[in-house]
């Protein structure tokens, strides 16, 4: 027979079950958002920009499934056991390798365990993931007090240090005499208090946030590297901290709309730091995640926060620890040296990346220090030979290369074609690295595969790169044999050859500029290059080159010839030739034409002396590939926004009453818009026939 007692202190199993009824509400909760104006600027320094949370929030609706992230978490060993008064919850996954090392590893906020599931995997079965037995771990991850399925502090004082008190605990109720901890925001701050407290059986700690920098101090700050550190807290301070401040002095106010609100909810977790902002807005509102921050794992995260209903518990405990330290420094109190090892990893892409030098200062008995990125560029692994160019049809700027005539080279390849939007957005990178890296033995090429039938001429690719000075080689490949050696299937597409020949690198789409740029400074000092700058070129794209407004692009590229076309609107449908009317009403991302046209396979054609084609979009650019159909020709046209003259929000190819001339067959920039965006109707008026409308893109 137990006693109360002990059945308080035991390790109980624990099964994860959500009622429909409770994910029916969340989805009713959301459909009934009141949602406010959209932001009167065109970042975020207002907020959380009302375009991506409003497509998290139909995503979440329509698409979103919990039941997934459900059933992995009940695929692992869970477990509750009260400590201190508080239900705490957590994973618990013993290695099958013998003398496997245990290991706590605590999250942070605005974190759960789910942010960890994916470690947990390499980390107690490192052979099934390229690693060696003797790298195992029997892994313990806690749910922090007030966090997703632990309990609710009911008293005050559940600050990091009774935390990492309760830690000690934990591990000690598992049997553990021996053992590590690992903690990344909040979970660092606990971790580095367990390293003060030194509990008995505590080995040593590894954080990858530097928890003795964010507290201030005077810190070195002789180095790029330091003066780098400094500005990165400043740039948080100014404009990442306003979680922070609300929760760590007021955590209750912001705790009605978090339990009321699932969108408000959603909005407060995505408010962080700039960085993480755009990662994570940038996978609703282009669909292209970071790294494995896809729409689906955010939304675990969320849901998890707004089931367990601990928005507000989870921001008390910012006050908690701030209290604790306004204490401390009120009573002069220092807290202890850490004795024990300490191991610390520098990520890309955390608020700051802490030298050596600071890490040393905060830790003076620091034995482990990784660079992360410096140890994935050292680890390129080949992803075979460079491919020959024989299929190029031609060459500009240079004479034919080969795969062997570029050995002894860093070789950047560059697949565009010159009407594409997402590679111009790409091109003040590639010019800058042509450039900076020429001399010190980077050959970067650009291999034009058209997409449309004009850009096979060559005298058009060679007046588009005359205009967007693409001065490095160029090969033509218009019948896709260079393409077809690759397997290649994107524009833009870079591959990264190093001097022996080998690909070491690829980067699909946009984005990715550090990265590239690290692991061509790292494959020139690979092949003896000495010298090789280390700092990165800026973003200096303008005009079209100019980055997208990725969190109000809602409009998709849309082709106008009948073989991709979609949401057309205009009476009737598509068909090789009619005449075509404007309906009195467009929905979002519709189109539709007025006048006589000839939609073709590839492109509509005005056959009529006028002919208009309307679109409703939401985007801050709006780009046309078109040109006359014959060489030599001139097409004159108009646009307007929502009936009126664009004005201030005219794009290159215009003036400020939307007036333009088409003569050349390429992408036009017809409208810019300076200001906030919304959904607004786009209209182009060709005032003679003979113009040829291929698609529009959006930026």
């Amino acid at each position: 027979m137990s006693t109360t007692a002990e059945t308080a202190t035991g390790i109980r199993p624990f099964h994860l079950e959500i009622s429909d009824d409770e994910l029916t509400e969340l989805r009713r909760r959301i459909t009934a958002t009141r949602w406010p104006s959209g932001e009167l600027v065109a970042d975020r320094s207002q907020g959380v920009q009302l375009s991506p949370l409003q497509k998290l929030a139909r995503y979440w609706v329509a698409d979103y499934d919990w039941r997934k992230a459900e059933a992995r978490l009940n695929a692992l060993p869970q477990f509750t056991t009260e400590i201190d008064g508080v239900e705490i919850h957590f994973i618990h996954v013993k290695s099958s390798h013998e003398n496997a090392l245990p290991l706590i590893m605590t999250h942070g906020w605005p974190g759960s365990v789910i942010e960890l599931l994916e470690a947990i995997g390499p980390l107690t079965d490192p052979t099934a993931h390229g690693g060696d037995a003797e790298d195992a771990f029997d892994l313990v991850v806690p749910s922090l007090p007030g966090y997703g399925f632990s309990g609710e502090p009911t008293e005050l004082g559940w600050n990091v240090g009774r935390i990492a008190q309760a830690w000690a605990e934990l591990m000690r109720r598992l049997g553990y005499t021996r053992y590590v901890a690992q903690g990344g925001d909040v979970g660092a701050s606990v971790t580095d208090q367990m390293g003060r407290q030194a509990p008995e059986g505590l080995l040593g700690i590894h954080t990858n946030l530097l928890v003795t920098g964010l507290a201030g101090g005077d810190h070195p700050s002789d180095s790029e590297e330091e003066k780098a550190a400094l500005a990165a807290l400043a740039t948080f301070k100014a404009s990442g901290f306003g979680y922070f401040l609300e929760q760590a002095t007021r955590p209750q106010t912001i705790g009605y709309a978090l339990l009321d609100s699932p969108v408000a909810l959603a909005a407060w977790m995505l408010d962080h730091d700039t960085d993480a902002y755009y990662k994570i807005s940038s996978a609703f509102a282009d669909g292209k995640p970071s790294g494995n921050l896809t729409r689906d794992h955010i939304l675990d995260n969320i849901t998890l926060y707004w089931l367990t209903g601990t928005g507000a518990s989870a921001a008390r405990s910012y006050w908690e620890n701030g209290q604790a330290q306004a204490r401390a420094a009120a009573a002069a109190q220092t807290p202890p040296e850490v004795s024990l090892p300490v191991g610390f990893t520098q990520f890309p892409g955390e608020i700051f990346r802490a030298p050596r030098s600071w890490v040393e200062q905060g830790y003076p008995t620091l034995t482990y220090f990784n660079e992360a990125e410096k140890e994935l560029l050292a680890d390129l692994r080949s992803e075979g030979r460079l491919p020959s160019f024989e299929g190029a049809t031609g060459w500009l700027n240079s004479e034919p290369l080969s795969a062997e005539s570029l050995r002894g080279n860093v070789v950047l390849v560059d697949f565009w074609t010159y009407t594409c939007i997402n590679w111009l957005r790409t091109l003040s990178y590639v010019r800058a690295w042509a450039e900076k890296y020429g001399e010190q033995g980077l050959v970067v090429i650009g291999v034009h595969t058209p997409e449309f039938p004009f850009e096979r001429d060559v005298d058009n690719v060679r007046e588009a790169a005359r205009a967007m000075k693409v001065e490095y080689p160029i090969a033509l490949d218009s019948k896709y044999g260079v393409w077809r050696a690759f397997s290649n299937q994107y524009w833009p597409a870079a591959y990264i050859a190093d001097a022996e020949g080998r690909i070491r690198h690829h980067k699909f789409g946009e984005g990715g500029y550090e990265e590239i740029e690290r692991v061509v400074q790292q494959l020139l000092r690979d092949s003896g290059r000495e010298s090789v700058p280390d700092d990165l070129v800026p973003d200096a794209g303008e005009g079209f080159e100019a980055q997208a407004d990725w969190a109000n692009l809602e409009t998709p590229e849309t082709y106008l010839g009948y073989e991709q076309a979609q949401n057309f609107a205009s009476p009737g449908g598509v068909s090789p030739d009619a005449g075509y009317q404007i309906p009195d009403r467009l929905d979002l991302n519709q189109w539709a034409l007025e006048g006589d046209w000839t939609i073709g396979s590839g492109a509509a054609v005005l056959n009529g002396s006028e002919g208009s084609i309307a679109f409703r979009f939401h985007a801050r650019d709006v780009n046309l590939v078109m040109g006359p159909a014959s060489r030599g020709e001139s097409v004159p046209f108009r646009v307007t926004v929502d009936g009126e003259a664009p004005g201030a929000a005219r794009g290159l190819d215009t003036n400020e009453r939307g007036e333009g001339t088409v003569t050349q067959q390429r992408l036009h920039q017809l409208i810019r818009q300076p200001g906030p965006t919304g959904d607004r109707t786009f209209e182009i008026t060709f005032l003679e026939p003979g113009v040829e409308a291929y698609a529009f893109t959006f930026g």
